[in-house]
């Protein structure tokens, strides 16, 4: 059997191509997301997927915080060339949210989705509930705000006001957004501080969970 070209998929311009994961077993859709030429390679090779996230803007594997990774069993392309279809063993559950699937809500023909469906498989307090993680959380909303600027956003702002990006600069706003923010590694997926990185205590922890929460505006 010929290896499959992968120069017939037709990615987008981003170089992406959405991706539907279906649970190998019973074929319940659990999530969505997109990959780019090095992504799927990866997962052919590894038999484990990989995505490519477009607000961290580096490849990622399902699973590697949480451990909750996807085993591949096959992979279809649509008529168009332009989607796949993965059909996969799913450990724990897909969701971020704790839920089997990304799908847990229902629009028709009621708002009330099958109890089963809704029911969370873990806490994501105790696998997601990290400084690390949430502070990774916190970044991406950041670059959100920077590529796609919200009139109402406190984070767009800061953007708008100052040119940039340069480190220095990026340092100066890790300041002002989490107050215990002390360095930007520039082109990395995380913000390092040198102090704890989560503080809830005093004028810093109020200005860090108004950033994070939005309460007296949103991020």
């Amino acid at each position: 059997m010929e290896a499959f070209d992968l120069t017939q998929l037709r990615f987008d311009d981003s170089g992406l191509i959405p991706t539907i994961v279906q649970d190998a077993e019973n074929s319940q859709v659990l999530m969505l997301a997109y990959m780019n030429r090095e992504s799927l390679q990866m997962t052919l090779e590894t038999g484990l997927t990989h995505f490519y996230s477009r607000s961290r803007q580096r490849i990622w594997q399902k699973g590697e915080e949480s451990g909750h990774i996807q085993r591949v069993h096959e992979i279809y392309y649509d008529c168009d060339e332009d989607t796949l279809l993965i059909k996969a063993e799913q450990v724990v559950a897909a969701c971020h949210t704790g839920r089997r699937s990304c799908f847990y809500r229902r629009l028709l023909p009621s708002p009330d989705a099958p109890p089963d469906t809704a029911q969370q498989q873990f806490d994501p307090e105790a696998v997601y509930g990290g400084s690390l993680a949430v502070l990774q959380q916190i970044f991406e909303v950041i670059r959100d705000r920077q590529a796609r600027p919200q009139p109402d956003s406190y984070v767009s702002g800061l953007f708008a006001k100052e040119p940039g990006p340069d480190p220095q600069e990026g340092r100066r706003r890790g300041d002002r957004v989490g107050g215990g923010l002390e360095e930007w590694e520039p082109g990395g997926d995380y913000l390092r501080s040198r102090r704890p990185l989560v503080s809830c205590a005093g004028p810093a922890g109020a200005s860090w969970n108004r950033a994070v929460s939005g309460r007296s505006g949103a991020a």
